[in-house]
């Protein structure tokens, strides 16, 4: 079956009209996947090219915000769409990643996910934090365990130039702060610190 989207055709002003009085469906959770995947599967960035990707997306953290001050979250069209959206992620150019490898980082902390052996959706999608770690579910930190391998990985390195070994160890350090007391004891945390050399 085809989906024909009204918005198409018609202004955004008339949408209340047809959902509410003609009782057309707000969101077709089947609609928005094929959509995105098609998108996806052309998907191609540039350095003069920004994603088509980058696009859907942002187009789609507008209409979840939107659903979400129209204060219809609990509709059921609503959630089938949240819950789909969590297995949606693409990136240009590459193979579908899987969900648990993934996180979203704030660009201060470029690089720092690729050595813990996490994919850093943030690289690729800029500026739509709020749409992939509230309505995606993906981390926005790391745990003090995956800012500890990073470190030991960066400590391993030579590759880098010393401000960027430097930037990349202050952000591992600021994650690690924000997880301090939650996933380990500060005497155990001092303790990694005195037996390795995690400090540049």
């Amino acid at each position: 079956h085809g989906f024909t989207s009204l918005e198409v055709h018609y202004p955004a002003a008339l949408e209340r009209f047809f959902v509410d009085v003609v009782g057309v469906v707000r969101l077709s959770s089947v609609e928005v996947q094929a959509r995105l995947r098609a998108i996806a599967a052309r998907s191609a960035a540039g350095p003069d090219n920004p994603s088509p990707l980058q696009t859907a997306y942002s187009d789609l953290a507008s209409l979840c915000s939107r659903i979400h001050q129209d204060g219809t979250e609990q509709d059921i069209a609503a959630e089938y769409l949240k819950r789909d959206l969590q297995n949606l992620l693409f990136l240009p150019g590459q193979p579908a990643p899987v969900r648990e490898d993934c996180v979203f980082l704030l660009p201060d902390a470029r690089g720092l996910a690729r050595l813990c052996g996490k994919i850093d959706i943030g690289l690729h999608f800029p500026g739509l934090q709020s749409y992939f770690a509230d309505v995606v579910g993906l981390p926005s930190t790391l745990s003090t365990d995956q800012c500890l391998d990073a470190l030991r990985a960066l400590k391993k390195s030579n590759a880098q130039e010393p401000s960027e070994t430097q930037r990349i160890a202050s952000a591992a350090y600021r994650h690690l702060e924000k997880d301090y007391g939650r996933t380990m004891r500060a005497v155990d945390l001092s303790l990694t610190f005195q037996e390795e050399a995690l400090l540049f």
